[in-house]
């Protein structure tokens, strides 16, 4: 392969693999979506509780018979044919604020999170990511992610539990295993952001050598 080739070789590689500033650009865009997502999906949870939607809990099937009153449910209340989902169509303002406490919390955690990773990568394509001031905002959305998260998760399981002895009297709500989600992401938030701490460090140590 002569030098003619290897630079036509080179050219197209740039044309399909794009640089840094295109990969960051295309991560913005979808940092927007999700921050659009994540909105609509808050205000959603609000207009619904507004117009008093359906309100539903999940839970465990082997209880479910006791619910149950000689082969029907009580008036009000019925349940989903394929899942373990316990509905009634006329929610009291109770019902329906712990079923908020139950959905929006985790919302609007993530939400939190995408706008500040969005000011991360907008800050890393028009400057230097290796400064402190990166670092920083990375391991605050390691703190969301893990306060937030918790807490989070301790509103959906006291919003479930409660609202389940409302609709079902001693069955117990079906618990969700989303704390080591939570905790997961926190954990790659605050390494991501410990590996620009190093970076950080060794391009001061290797401006002070030069």
């Amino acid at each position: 392969m002569d030098l003619r080739d290897r630079g036509r070789l080179a050219r197209l590689v740039r044309r399909l693999v794009p640089g840094p500033g295109r990969w960051l650009a295309a991560m913005e865009l979808l940092l927007l979506g999700a921050v659009l997502l994540a909105g609509g999906h808050l205000l959603a949870g609000l207009v619904g509780a507004a117009r008093h939607r359906d309100v539903c809990v999940e839970v465990s099937l082997r209880e479910l018979g006791r619910l149950v009153v000689n082969g029907t449910l009580p008036t009000g209340r019925s349940v989903a044919a394929s899942t373990a989902e316990v509905c009634t169509w006329q929610p009291s303002l109770r019902q329906e604020l712990l079923d908020l406490l139950a959905r929006l919390p985790g919302t609007l955690v993530v939400l939190v999170a995408v706008v500040l990773l969005l000011r991360v990568v907008r800050a890393a394509r028009f400057a230097d990511p290796f400064v402190p001031a990166v670092a920083g905002r990375l391991r605050r959305i390691g703190a969301v992610l893990l306060l937030g998260g918790c807490v989070a998760e301790a509103g959906q399981h006291l919003g479930r539990s409660a609202l389940a002895r409302t609709l079902a009297p001693g069955v117990p709500a079906r618990s969700a295993a989303g704390l080591l989600s939570w905790l997961f992401a926190a954990v790659v938030v605050f390494a991501i952001a410990a590996v620009l701490d190093r970076g950080t460090a060794l391009r001061a140590e290797l401006d002070g050598v030069i």
